[in-house]
């Protein structure tokens, strides 16, 4: 709806529309932490909470998925020729590490439409739409509907064995419990 930074270069967006997902930042080696973004808004909240959590000495890998079908369990023997096989899910979506999906749709159908890349409830977590806003712009939008940078950082935390109040100040976690404003997450700053 708006412009939007540009993430890939030519070859990166054929491979992006391709392999239906890839790699924006950080490396799955290695990674604590996977951001999964479905979304464009969705990616550079992602990306937001990513640096905040590096800043901090975390390895996060952000990851972007242009096709979530491709990524399902597949319904029939047709379908099943043209979702992700085994190697390319595992190539994308490590089993070990502990996962955030964001969605720019609610996340309840998002999981069960990725339930490939589901590794349970203490594991994977996914934020998304939940009828919250209306006449707001799209960071007020993002922030009722707990998907801002600092919402996906309170998610991801307890995933990765971390506590939040090491990546978010005093106002940052009261602006997400709603004791505070949500101005103070408009820069993420130490």
């Amino acid at each position: 709806k708006r412009d939007m930074p540009h993430r890939f270069d030519g070859a990166a967006a054929v491979r992006f529309v391709a392999d239906g997902a890839a790699h924006i930042e950080g490396h799955v080696d290695g990674a604590e932490l996977q951001i999964v973004a479905i979304g464009a808004y969705q990616l550079e909240e992602a990306l937001k909470a990513a640096h905040r959590l590096k800043e901090h000495g975390r390895r996060v890998v952000v990851t972007a998925i242009s096709e979530p079908g491709r990524f399902r369990i597949p319904r029939d023997p047709i379908e099943a020729r043209f979702v992700a096989s085994d190697e390319e899910l595992v190539r994308l979506f490590p089993v070990d590490v502990p996962r955030l999906i964001v969605s720019h749709t609610r996340p309840e159908p998002m999981l069960g439409l990725l339930r490939r890349l589901d590794s349970g409830p203490k594991h994977t977590v996914a934020r998304g739409y939940i009828s919250r806003g209306g006449t707001l712009d799209a960071a007020g939008l993002l922030f009722a509907n707990r998907c801002s940078w600092a919402h996906l950082i309170d998610a991801a935390a307890p995933l990765a064995g971390w506590s939040r109040n090491e990546f978010l100040t005093v106002a940052q976690r009261n602006a997400i419990d709603g004791k505070g404003s949500p101005a103070d997450l408009t820069t993420p700053t130490k």
